[in-house]
């Protein structure tokens, strides 16, 4: 009789080819993605539209002038978040602004983000899971085409799988040695996208739901947020006192947050010229970025407030823009495609890509519902997996969605894409997560050694 989807999956020994078996899987996916990336950027020109062209104009003023504008120098911006343009910003001094640099770039940051996720699944699901996830991330048409565009998520993802790495390794029982290492990569994820600012307390949440005693976790887990929320404080701390300076008002990291709020919550039609100046205190064109946002803000949360069974209507549309396709990214590169290859491959392209997206997204929802049935509702709900697909996805449901914003969430629908492959071809698996109690020495094998691996007979 074949085992129970809900019994534990039986230990198997450890064998001297797992080190050989990740060795292979870093290999392999390294040069699989190195390959597909190089070969889209040897054929297309970089393409400067949307937020490329302002990536690159930003990089180009801090590299050259050092400062963060986007057309004159007194008139600072803050409405990008700064981390990923203070990347190409490196890359133009060091290499020269241009086609050079970008391509380094992101051929650096977009293979890195992809083995890493390999590696991450392996220590979440097991050998066969990690397979899955790398060669999918390596082969990603979306992915493959953000070689020639700048963006800030394939930096996010670098991070967060280096963040996520480190949590599951760092030993619990140093709580502030974890919240002294991990605090600085969620000040850089905090500086690439703002969502990365409330991670600290979206891993404890993590940590208190996957752990077998939660109480016990209790005072080392306040420990390791109030630890990595004052390494950020001190981080961030001077880019919000130069906001303070540019704007007049508080700005912790990014100015367009009550814009982004205001874009998927305003009544159809309505633009700030149509505001009345009585109540929104000023005349909207006088106003800057900062108190722009602000007026919006509260413009889109008296607009909530308003109709609240109108708002959960959009919320829900929002679920399906936010995953119903994936074509943004042949969009921006569509005048170099039709150059290179005429107006007859932009279609067929977009309805490849998105083909693509669908089937693993699918894969991904099978593989939590079955991770939901192995470990249970707590620990499910604990999983960072879940956790992180779900927090990036409630915030862009609650704001603005478009197919571009799933990105951040590529790591864990690869991660559980793979999952859903590994149970169902009967490969080796397995569950467990979260840090070791003991420091990792103490501990013999880690989350990537095959003692903590099981499998289905």
């Amino acid at each position: 009789m074949s085992e129970s989807l809900t019994e534990q999956p039986a230990p198997i020994p450890a064998s001297d080819s797992d080190s050989a078996d990740l060795k292979r899987l870093v290999l392999v996916v390294f040069a699989l993605a190195l390959a597909t990336r190089a070969a889209w950027a040897a054929a297309m020109p970089i393409a400067l539209v949307s937020d490329s062209w302002a990536y690159d104009t930003l990089a180009k003023n801090l590299a050259e002038h050092g400062g963060y504008f986007l057309f004159e120098p007194d008139r600072p911006t803050a409405f990008w978040p700064v981390g990923g343009p203070a990347l190409y910003a490196l890359a133009y001094l060091l290499l020269g602004p241009g086609r050079t640099a970008i391509l380094a770039t992101n051929l650096v940051v977009g293979v890195s983000w992809v083995v890493l996720t390999a590696v991450l699944t392996r220590s979440w699901f097991g050998r066969r899971a990690a397979w899955v996830a790398g060669l999918a991330l390596a082969l990603w048409p979306s992915q493959i085409q953000s070689t020639t565009l700048l963006l800030s998520e394939p930096l996010f993802n670098l991070l967060l799988v280096l963040m996520l790495l480190g949590w599951g390794r760092l030993p619990a029982s140093r709580p502030m040695l974890r919240g002294l290492a991990l605090g600085p990569v969620m000040a850089a994820l905090a500086y690439t996208r703002p969502i990365g600012a409330l991670l600290p307390m979206v891993m404890a949440w993590c940590r208190l739901l996957s752990a077998d005693r939660p109480r016990a976790e209790v005072p080392r887990l306040a420990v390791e947020v109030a630890t990595s929320l004052a390494v950020m404080a001190v981080l961030i701390a001077p880019w919000t006192a130069r906001n303070y300076r540019a704007f007049g008002q508080p700005v912790i990291l990014q100015s367009s947050g009550g814009t982004n709020l205001w874009n998927g919550n305003h009544p159809p039609g309505e633009e700030p010229s149509d505001w009345d100046p009585a109540v929104i205190g000023a005349d909207p064109s006088e106003l800057n970025e900062a108190e722009l946002s602000s007026a919006k803000k509260r413009v889109a949360l008296d607009y909530i407030r308003s109709q609240p069974l109108a708002f959960l209507g959009r919320c829900a549309r929002r679920v399906v823009l936010l995953h119903d396709r994936e074509t943004i990214t042949v969009v921006w590169n569509e005048q170099g495609l039709r150059d290179r290859f005429g107006p007859g491959v932009i279609t067929p392209l977009k309805a490849a890509s998105s083909a693509y997206w669908l089937a693993v997204l699918a894969a991904a929802l099978v593989g939590s519902g079955l991770l939901l049935v192995r470990v249970g509702p707590i620990r499910w709900a604990g999983h960072p997996a879940i956790v992180l697909w779900g927090y990036f996805s409630a915030v862009y449901v609650i704001t603005t969605a478009f197919d571009r914003y799933h990105f951040t969430s590529l790591p864990m629908v690869a991660a559980l894409a793979g999952y859903a492959a590994a149970w169902l071809s009967g490969a080796p698996i397995r569950e467990a997560v979260g840090p070791p109690d003991r420091d990792v020495e103490a501990e013999g094998p880690g989350p990537l050694e095959p003692e903590a691996v099981g499998h289905r007979r």
